[in-house]
């Protein structure tokens, strides 16, 4: 199986990932709710059109190159261990701040 079943629950064989990104300048993207419902609507039309020819022809976009990225397990679950602690220290962090601030600001209230 592949896709998103494989993501959440199904089973995965494959031992490659392909990643293909880009970035947009801020001034490029309509602010306005219309437009940018458009647009988003646009860039999701584009990704489905990048999967279909990546599935036929191995590429992303005509004449497209890949960067192989070779990331061992290890320094993988490596990184997302130190993601997951950091967020979660940081989580306890900033609460345990807005928490005394909290009991301050009641204080004064009081």
């Amino acid at each position: 199986s592949s896709g998103i079943n494989a993501e959440y629950g199904g089973t995965y064989t494959d031992k490659e990932v392909y990643v293909n990104f880009r970035t947009f300048k801020m001034a490029d993207i309509p602010q306005e709710e219309k437009g940018m419902k458009q647009w988003l609507y646009d860039r999701y039309q584009e990704k489905e059109d990048m999967l279909k020819r990546f599935e036929e022809t191995g590429e992303f976009t005509p004449n497209s190159t890949m960067t192989l990225i070779d990331l061992p397990k290890g320094r993988l679950l490596g990184n997302v261990v130190f993601w997951y602690i950091t967020a979660v220290f940081l989580y306890d962090f900033y609460f345990c701040i807005l928490r005394n601030l909290w009991r301050f600001a009641s204080g004064l209230v009081l």
